[in-house]
């Protein structure tokens, strides 16, 4: 995975029945952040981390994370984008994912603490009431499927919602 990632052998599976599964696809998407030159240029605050090299083997993921704060709330969260790892809350500044410096932080207090600048918007969930503070309207419209201008249109008041969310400038 991304050239320096391997699931190795052991007891951990990357397939949940058809689908990967909740840890592989958190592993691939540490990787990613760390590895992928794509990712990495269009999230510049990722310039220069890592994971450690333990954390290439999957089956070493799989069972270091196990022991992370808020592991048990992640694994058995049924809010699919509920919660995140996080590298450098408990290290401010940190640039290496691993078993000493990572923690499952939910995401509202994850992008709390992420150091992008510019500006902040919450997006409410209106079915349910969901809250979600991001930073950058391509990833938040990417991950759940939305229509970025669109959402710029309800952050600029041209809207008021848009495929039952709505959003606001914090």
């Amino acid at each position: 995975v991304y050239g320096i990632g391997y699931v190795g052998e052991g007891i951990w599976d990357v397939r949940n029945r058809s689908e990967p599964c909740r840890e592989y696809k958190l592993w691939h998407g540490v990787l990613q952040r760390c590895y992928d030159s794509k990712f990495k240029n269009r999230h510049t605050t990722y310039s220069n981390v890592v994971v450690d090299e333990r954390w290439n083997n999957f089956q070493n993921f799989c069972e270091d994370i196990i022991s992370l704060e808020n592991y048990n709330e992640w694994k058995n969260s049924k809010e699919k984008f509920l919660w995140a790892i996080d590298k450098d809350i408990k290290l401010k500044g940190n640039k290496l994912y691993s078993k000493d410096t990572c923690m499952f932080v939910t995401n509202i207090e994850n992008n709390l603490e992420a150091r992008i600048t510019g500006l902040n918007y919450k997006a409410t969930r209106l079915c349910d009431e969901y809250e979600e503070i991001f930073h950058i309207q391509t990833e938040f419209s990417k991950k759940y499927g939305l229509n970025k201008n669109c959402v710029n249109g309800c952050i600029k008041g041209i809207y008021k919602s848009h495929k039952g969310w709505k959003f606001t400038i914090l």
